[in-house]
Formats: C-alpha cells, structure tokens, sequence
C-alpha cells in the first residue's frame, strides 16, 4: 500500500504550521519548515527555513538555516545561515558563510569554520545556495502575502 522511499535533503518534506505550538526534539533527514512555534532541539540533515511568524526557542544542526522569523538558541551549520529583513537571531551561531539582509538582526557570538567547500556569496557571483535561498523565500513571502492581504482587510473593515 504503501512505498518506502528516501528522504531527500534537497525537499521539505516536513511543515509545522503557523498555528502549530511543538515541543521536544525533531530529527529530519529533509528539510524543514517552521511557521509556527517551536521549542525543543532541531536535526535537520536538509536546509531549514523558519518564516516570518515563527518563534524558535532551540539548539538547531543543520545543514542551511533561512530565517525570517525569530530564533533564540545555537545554531550549527556547515553551509549558509541567512538573516532576512524580517528574521531575528539571538544566540551564538557556528557556521560555513553568513548573509544578513539590513533590517535583519543578530545577537549573539559568532563562528566561522574554515571549510574548503564552503562557497563565498557575493552580488557579483550568484551560487546554487543563494538560489535555494531565494526560491524558499519567495515561498515564505508569497504564503505572508496571502495572509496580510486578508489581515488587511479585517483592519479596513474595522477602521469604517
């Protein structure tokens, strides 16, 4: 009935949505999702991207971090860890490369491994990892989209 297939690091396979409130410890050899609320430990063998409503409060492995959200915690990644204009982190992180956007906010002690894979992000030279980023991200923004334009007008309705 059922087939069994592998999990792929490149695809989220797994979304904690933005009225969804998870505690304890998650381990995900894809990536990961987060709209929600989390608060617990996070293994993720794929990127993990947290959206702009999201709240993390954990000790994060991953292999890219994409936040919009607010992270407060460790964060250990070998790859990219990017901060949107939107994203807050408040912890120390361990990373390959960081990128943040002006808007976004860290706090916290910062670590860069020496790695001689890891790939430098510039405007000038556009690698598959900034991609990923900004396909996860225009996601994240249109899904934020849909939901403002309502909150918009239940605010206009009630400003009448």
């Amino acid at each position: 009935m059922f087939k069994k297939s592998e999990a792929n690091p490149n695809s989220i396979d797994t979304v904690i949505g933005k009225e969804t409130t998870f505690e304890g410890e998650l381990k995900t050899k894809a990536s990961l999702r987060i709209e929600g609320q989390f608060s617990g430990d996070i293994q993720c063998a794929g990127d993990l991207a947290i959206g702009v409503d999201a709240n993390v409060q954990s000790n994060i492995n991953a292999k890219n971090v994409i936040n919009a959200g607010i992270i407060r915690g460790t964060i250990n990644t070998s790859g990219l860890l990017s901060i949107t204009n939107t994203g807050k982190v408040f912890g120390d992180i361990s990373v390959g490369s960081i990128k943040v956007e002006e808007g976004g906010i860290f706090s916290g002690e910062s670590k860069m491994e020496e790695q001689k894979n890891v790939a430098i992000i510039s405007n000038e030279n556009h690698s598959d990892k900034q991609s990923d980023v900004k396909t996860i991200m225009h996601k994240i923004k249109k899904e934020k989209a849909k939901s403002q334009s309502v909150k918009n007008e239940q605010v206009y309705q009630m400003d009448r």
